[in-house]
């Protein structure tokens, strides 16, 4: 498996894509507990039948590489906060699943496929480091990770944020001990020092 992203769309989306230079969240299916808007959906696997979109298949007709960003959420992660996460997992494969709430960039995009034509609509990078991806913590760095979250005293929304916190904790535990991917091990990790900063009110920078 390669460091790579994608996204899926149709004709037409690729081209209000191309136009405004930029991926744009849109997505409502999967309304966050604490993390409010709408989002981009990606995959870490080139194959469509993982999307879960299969009754969309004009959604499946375009696919996007896309190098990864700090703002990307490794699904398994952030579905803890996401009620409807059962529903959506029922197609597809959702351990290959990312959600961002930011736009990705043209700068960030890589070769882009008709998949119905297979005629290239954009070339570029194809592939991408699973580096881009960061590191794995040590047993102290998830130590102080999980003690940072534990020591979180939200002023508000308690009860939420304490069940959210929990589940987050287990996600990501449960993938950095499991046989997943170099990458989605990576992945959940970022995820959770990425959703750190989403609760502290701290800035993320891509």
């Amino acid at each position: 498996m390669t460091g790579t992203l994608y996204h899926f769309t149709n004709p037409d989306g690729w081209d209000k894509i191309r136009s405004l230079g930029v991926i744009t969240p849109q997505c409502h299916r999967a309304p966050h507990d604490l993390f409010e808007g709408p989002v981009v959906w990606l995959q870490d696997t080139d194959n469509v039948d993982d999307n879960g979109l299969s009754s969309w298949d004009d959604k499946n007709e375009v696919r996007i590489a896309v190098r990864p960003t700090l703002s990307m959420q490794y699904w398994p992660a952030w579905r803890a906060g996401v009620a409807t996460a059962t529903t959506l997992g029922r197609t597809g494969s959702p351990e290959s699943w990312y959600v961002t709430r930011r736009g990705i960039p043209e700068d960030a995009w890589g070769e882009v496929l008709n998949l119905r034509s297979g005629a290239p609509l954009r070339s570029g990078p194809a592939t991408h480091s699973v580096a881009d991806w960061g590191h794995l913590p040590d047993l102290d760095e998830w130590a102080t990770m999980k003690q940072f979250w534990d020591s979180l005293q939200p002023t508000q929304r308690t009860a939420e944020l304490a069940l959210y916190r929990f589940r987050v904790a287990e996600e990501v535990k449960s993938v950095l001990d499991s046989t997943q991917s170099e990458q989605r091990r990576r992945a959940a990790w970022r995820s959770m020092i990425e959703m750190s900063d989403l609760l502290v009110g701290r800035p993320t920078t891509g």
